[in-house]
């Protein structure tokens, strides 16, 4: 084909030529560079939507036994164990397990920011009498009560978590 087209074209044409293929030569590259960025960006979206969709399911509250000497003594802990901070935690109520009567106490306790690795244990010594007779160290040994709490993250997104259940998102209604 050089040969044949060898008469047509001059030797500023050959250049030429040359130009404009090495021209398409770098909008290929150009192209496969976006392309490829454009995948990494979706990938990394799609990363930390996972990362925000799982996040909730860091935030807990449940009995923690503290042993001192011979006694031991339990308390309801609200824990961050993610990776990002949480505003707006607020432990609305205790629930009772027993199916055949069931039962909740308002607590209504909350803590503006828990951050990560944080725990924090709110002070229901401060309750009336009633509420603390009701939430006795054999109901929390027996497991017969668990935390309903909700939470904000940092995405605007408010979650209720009720005991081990998975958490999502918070209507405003308690169930």
């Amino acid at each position: 084909m050089t040969v044949g087209t060898r008469f047509w074209l001059g030797t500023d044409d050959w250049a030429g030529l040359g130009q404009w293929v090495g021209g398409l030569g770098s909008l290929a590259a150009v192209v496969a560079a976006l392309r490829i960025a454009g995948a990494e960006t979706r990938r990394e979206r799609a990363r930390e939507a996972e990362r925000v969709r799982l996040h909730p399911y860091y935030i807990s509250g449940q009995w923690d036994e503290v042993v001192e000497g011979l006694n031991s003594k339990w308390h309801l802990v609200v824990t961050n164990r993610g990776t990002d901070p949480v505003v707006d935690v607020e432990l609305l109520t205790l629930r009772g397990l027993n199916a055949s009567a069931p039962y909740s106490l308002r607590i209504g306790m909350s803590k503006s920011v828990l951050l990560p690795g944080e725990v924090w244990e709110p002070p229901l010594y401060r309750l009336p009498g009633d509420v603390q007779i009701a939430i006795s160290d054999e109901m929390r040994q027996l497991d017969m009560m668990e935390a309903e709490i909700v939470f904000r993250d940092l995405y605007g997104g408010r979650w209720r978590r009720v005991g081990n259940r998975p958490p999502g998102p918070e209507t405003g209604a308690l169930a």
